[in-house]
């Protein structure tokens, strides 16, 4: 028997077969004491969650319909640049 989540998956997968994905979604960061607005990452696909890692040095972004998690490094060596730190196959 499936979960509710597996039926889920299931219906937007047969939904989502033929259409062309479109990454359009953007993190970004506000820097309150100018307003201003800065694009960290562009390209993503429907982001819908931000969190920091403990020591934030890193946030990371849920991307659900691609089943992957982005990591946005803020601080180090790697610092602006992205890698994946989940990718279910």
């Amino acid at each position: 028997m499936s979960t509710l989540m597996e039926e889920f998956l299931g219906i937007w997968a047969r939904r989502a077969r033929g259409r062309r994905t479109i990454n359009t979604g953007q993190l970004r960061a506000w820097h309150p004491d100018s307003g201003k607005v800065e694009v960290l990452v562009d390209g993503l696909l429907i982001p819908d969650g931000v969190k920091s890692s403990a020591h934030e040095d890193f946030v990371a972004v849920n991307e659900f319909p691609a089943f992957r998690v982005t990591r946005y490094w803020l601080r180090g060596p790697k610092a602006g640049t992205t890698d994946r730190l989940i990718k279910i196959p």
